[in-house]
């Protein structure tokens, strides 16, 4: 075999091995992303501990894990806000706590605070209240103090409120959805799931709408052909 032959094999070797690899790192890719998504899907069932606004009775499920301290969620809130005002006929959204307390230090401290408002009746509107003034209680030491201001100026119980904020139910109710979302492969904040699958953070409102509209094509089109 002359030297020229020699290389041409070698060559072509090399690009079975290249392609075999190539193989191998795909199939591991597909295996990864397929299993976030099935565990995603274990993830959404919603229950009655769940946080339900929109259309409770929608096909169409937008589930989220949030961090009321984190800036990004803070930004999509507005963004979420404006689907369930335009669109919220169309489909549920079911909140869900993942307080990233390595790095938010009243993140835990103000999911409880929303589930002692939701105990008397105003989850969303604390939760709104959180996020709009985010930046005032997000270093602050004594953030209890504000979260109690909050609670008043929503009209509640404030003397409940204290008292519910060391509830070990709302403790564990935060902590399963802590848990859940663990399990589902969520690793930062905002993250959302649609229909089971978690999708990349939409850029834009637009983006987002688009993405409901989608949903409710796709559920409309199986429901009539079912």
């Amino acid at each position: 075999m002359t030297s020229q032959s020699r290389y041409k094999v070698w060559g072509g070797s090399l690009v079975v091995i290249a392609l075999i690899v190539w193989a191998m790192i795909a199939f591991v890719r597909s295996g990864v992303e397929n299993q976030v998504v099935s565990q995603g899907e274990l993830a959404v069932p919603v229950t009655e501990a769940d946080w339900i606004a929109g259309n409770a009775s929608s096909t169409v499920t937008l589930v989220e894990y949030s961090d009321f301290q984190c800036p990004a969620c803070a930004s999509y809130h507005p963004v979420v806000k404006k689907l369930l005002e335009e669109k919220g006929e169309n489909f549920r959204l079911v909140y869900r706590h993942f307080p990233l307390i390595s790095i938010h230090m009243n993140a835990d401290l103000a999911a409880k605070a929303a589930e002692a408002a939701g105990k008397q009746g105003k989850f969303w509107q604390m939760s709104d209240k959180l996020f709009t003034t985010q930046v005032e209680w997000s270093t602050d030491r004594a953030a209890v103090t504000k979260f109690t201001a909050y609670a008043a100026e929503l009209g509640l119980d404030t003397k409940q409120f204290a008292s519910d904020l060391e509830d070990r139910i709302i403790s564990k109710k935060i902590n399963d959805d802590y848990k859940g979302g663990r399990d589902a492969g969520v690793l930062g904040t905002p993250t959302f799931f649609l229909n089971g699958k978690q999708i990349q953070n939409p850029q834009s409102y637009e983006a987002f709408a688009a993405l409901i509209d989608e949903a409710n094509t796709l559920s409309n089109a199986t429901s009539t052909a079912q």
